[in-house]
């Protein structure tokens, strides 16, 4: 099975995060804030790629 995923993330203050996954199986587009242990940017944008990969687990676990 493949999977595409796009992550992004932003910081101001308190840090946001978005996915978009796609599979043979359909879409999956989530988005949240940060917990508070996210200081920075490039946390944040590492915190969207996790994020993105756990909801990809939890949905399709057939991609292990």
């Amino acid at each position: 099975m493949w999977v595409t995923l796009y992550a992004d993330a932003s910081f101001r203050n308190r840090g946001g995060w978005g996915v978009w996954l796609r599979s043979e199986k359909g879409r999956i587009v989530r988005s949240g804030e940060c917990p508070e242990t996210v200081d920075d940017s490039a946390a944040a944008e590492i915190y969207a790629a996790l994020m993105g990969i756990e909801i990809c687990l939890e949905n399709w676990p057939e991609t292990q």
